[in-house]
């Protein structure tokens, strides 16, 4: 467990990665916060959503990051408390996107100054405007993914395809996931009032949640391309089995006349034609490779293959 804090005369911000039920009971106890706002903080993974209590509000928060390696989303879960001179910040394990913006404040005079001196509720509007931020990286890293297994699909790789495709839905889906309960959480924001939220805060907030509505329209984009490209998938490989399949089928019947041929001189039979020319096997032979490739003739003609 680590505890960082930046504090100035009139607000706080305090980092807390990994908290022990000690600690947090000791910030229940000096803030007075709710107790299932305390669970919700030591708990398992929980859904975004906003408390309102009159001296506080409490925010549960998920934003994305992409492994490059495994081509897939990573949810990252910050809880938040916003009073009327605090901020503080819990999450279980190192979040980048937060220990960056919190170290700029801390070293940087300059923007601390311009940060803290406007409230708690403007350095959530920086902090949230910083965390929505990183949703831009995956939507961008999925629109060249998508490119990529576009031209996988036209180029024939259609086992590749499938797979690529399967993690790109999985990946929308869950950004999705992450977007849809936050833009209610935003629409709260922007209508809220305060005394440690000030008025003009509201266009701040309405800004943040215009970005994730258009954040919300790409990925809608970007689902219905997949689901387009991965139709498109499915009948290109369906037409290559068909194909298969055709061939088989043409290879099989040319070859049933030979199979005929040997069934019926296989048997121990007498009189049956030619059975005692010295060149009936080829006679034989020729007969059914003229009936073969008048067959793949009359398929040829037809336009069948």
């Amino acid at each position: 467990m680590s505890t960082k804090i930046i504090k100035t005369k009139k607000l706080a911000w305090v980092d807390i990665e990994n908290p022990s039920e000690r600690t947090m009971r000791s910030l229940r106890k000096e803030y007075n916060f709710h107790p299932l706002d305390i669970k919700d903080c030591l708990g398992v993974t929980q859904r975004p959503k906003i408390d309102v209590y009159d001296k506080y509000i409490f925010l549960v928060l998920h934003f994305p990051d992409y492994n490059q390696k495994t081509r897939r989303i990573i949810i990252n879960e910050l809880e938040i408390f916003c009073g009327r001179n605090y901020l503080i910040t819990v999450h279980k394990e190192k979040l980048a996107v937060v220990s960056k913006y919190f170290s700029n404040c801390k070293k940087n005079l300059k923007i601390k100054q311009e940060v803290f001196k406007n409230g708690s509720g403007y350095l959530l509007y920086k902090l949230l405007d910083v965390i929505f931020s990183t949703y831009f990286p995956a939507i961008n890293q999925i629109g060249k993914d998508i490119a990529e297994t576009e031209e996988e699909v036209y180029e024939g790789l259609t086992k590749v395809a499938v797979q690529n495709l399967a993690t790109l839905r999985r990946n929308i889906l869950n950004l999705r996931r992450l977007i849809e309960p936050q833009r209610l959480i935003l629409n709260i924001l922007v209508q809220l009032k305060r005394k440690f939220l000030a008025e003009e805060l509201d266009v701040y907030f309405d800004d943040i949640r215009d970005r994730l509505e258009k954040i919300w329209a790409i990925l809608e984009t970007d689902r219905e391309t997949i689901e387009g490209l991965y139709a498109t998938n499915e009948s290109l490989l369906s037409y290559r089995t068909n194909e298969i399949i055709k061939i088989l089928t043409i290879i099989s019947v040319a070859l049933l006349p030979l199979t005929l041929f040997t069934g019926i001189y296989g048997m121990n039979i007498s009189g049956l034609p030619f059975a005692d020319h010295p060149f009936s096997v080829w006679v034989i032979f020729s007969i059914i490779l003229l009936a073969i490739a008048l067959f793949l003739g009359y398929l040829k003609k037809k336009d069948w293959i």
